[in-house]
């Protein structure tokens, strides 16, 4: 997605009663970076993140806006006494130990890549796509 891009966007109505809007993009590290700013510094005390597998869902709120910084293809999302990274780019390896020549790893991709956006009754479930974020 670039800038003057406008995603392609699709509305479901699901069976628990909520709407879900998927917003489609590619993506590409700038654009997860976009993404993860809007989410992380202008958007950080509406959501909540964590990982969704079968039996276990972690749901994390923020009391403060964490730092977010981007390195090597990683993104970290610091809240002081613990934090998380996402690979949103192409890892190169770090100045002590870097990878071999092609060898760089890149952020998984799904088939379908989009942000969620839940609203309704039963809101905050196990999300879709490569990135996603439930109010």
């Amino acid at each position: 997605m670039n800038e003057t891009q406008t995603p392609r966007r699709e509305v479901i109505d699901d069976p628990d009663g909520t709407v879900t809007q998927y917003s489609d993009f590619e993506p590409t590290e700038a654009a997860m970076q976009r993404l993860a700013d809007l989410l992380f510094k202008e958007h950080w005390g509406d959501i909540t993140v964590g990982p969704c597998i079968q039996g276990a869902v972690f749901e994390i709120r923020f009391k403060d806006p964490p730092k977010v910084s981007l390195f090597d293809g990683y993104l970290t999302v610091d809240l002081g006494r613990w934090h998380f990274h996402l690979c949103i780019g192409t890892h190169q390896g770090t100045p002590r130990r870097s990878l071999p020549q092609n060898a760089g790893s890149r952020a998984p991709r799904s088939s379908r890549r989009g942000v969620r956006n839940a609203a309704g009754a039963g809101a905050g479930a196990c999300a879709s796509g490569t990135g996603s974020a439930s109010r």
